[in-house]
């Protein structure tokens, strides 16, 4: 079964660290992957070497973002939007949004509290990404280095919150380890 599974941005140093190659490590053929909008940011924040590494790794493993519908935001620029809008021929695809599912919303609703003010370096709301990250926990696995607050939560509630830091290379492949932690879930397989 396929398994849908969200990269978290804080996960790139250890995969750069042990040179993974997602597009090897977690075919296309067994896994789905994606990041969110707003690890899109996170990334141009990174170091020129890590991101050299993850927007190679996201266009070689088809890494798609995953943007939730909505409506401009006036007090935004067009770059720094974080919803995606409708799709049709005459629009970027790559911009169209997904409703949110009310289970995602209801994470949401309970992890709002946490957002807070403007990073500057990465144009987001403290918090924002990881909020953002836990809500896909409903349907999909997160891979992360991050066991604090809304993620922590999200672990604890529906077990798809992977943390690569329990990883042992010389013993599991990644796609190994993801499938253990994974095996008794069988709602982020298709």
């Amino acid at each position: 079964m396929k398994v849908k599974l969200y990269i978290d941005n804080n996960v790139w140093d250890e995969l750069l660290k042990h040179q993974i190659d997602i597009a090897k490590e977690l075919p296309i053929t067994d896994y789905d992957l994606f990041i969110t909008r707003e690890a899109e940011f996170e990334i141009e924040s990174m170091p020129e070497s890590i991101l050299f590494y993850a927007k190679k790794n996201i266009v070689n493993a088809k890494i798609k973002t995953d943007r939730i519908f909505g409506f401009k935001n006036p007090n935004l620029s067009n770059d720094e939007q974080r919803h995606g809008g409708f799709s049709s021929k005459f629009s970027n695809v790559k911009t169209a949004g997904r409703f949110w599912t009310k289970a995602e919303n209801k994470i949401f609703e309970k992890e709002r509290h946490l957002i807070g003010t403007q990073n500057l370096k990465t144009k987001l709301l403290k918090n924002e990404a990881d909020v953002s990250l836990a809500t896909r926990s409903a349907h999909s696995a997160i891979l992360t280095c991050d066991n604090k607050k809304a993620l922590k939560r999200a672990s604890m509630n529906s077990g798809n919150v992977i943390n690569l830091r329990e990883w042992n290379s010389e013993e599991k492949s990644l796609s190994d380890f993801i499938r253990s932690k994974l095996s008794s879930k069988q709602k982020v397989c298709e």
